[in-house]
């Protein structure tokens, strides 16, 4: 599940940069930090144990909802304006 966001993350990011508000980029490259910083520090300091890393592990599938649900809102709405108002 993991591998499979990280990579829904990255598709998305590359793939449709421009359909994903500016604030959600930057939680996005937030959080991808954040957690690589984390195995970092937690793998250098400490015994690599799970329990370091499972505390924030879950954002990762988090985020690649939040940007997929972005783009698929954005593509909606951009195909709903583009059929013109309705009567």
């Amino acid at each position: 599940m993991l591998l499979a966001s990280s990579v829904l993350i990255v598709i998305l990011l590359i793939g449709s940069r421009r359909f994903v508000a500016h604030h959600i980029l930057r939680l996005g490259g937030f959080v991808l930090t954040g957690i690589l910083t984390n195995a970092l520090v937690c793998g250098v300091f400490s015994a690599p144990l799970d329990r370091f890393q499972a505390r924030t592990v879950w954002l990762i599938p988090l985020m690649a909802a939040l940007l997929y649900y972005s783009v698929r809102e954005y593509k909606s709405r951009r195909q709903d304006t583009s059929i013109g108002p309705r009567h």
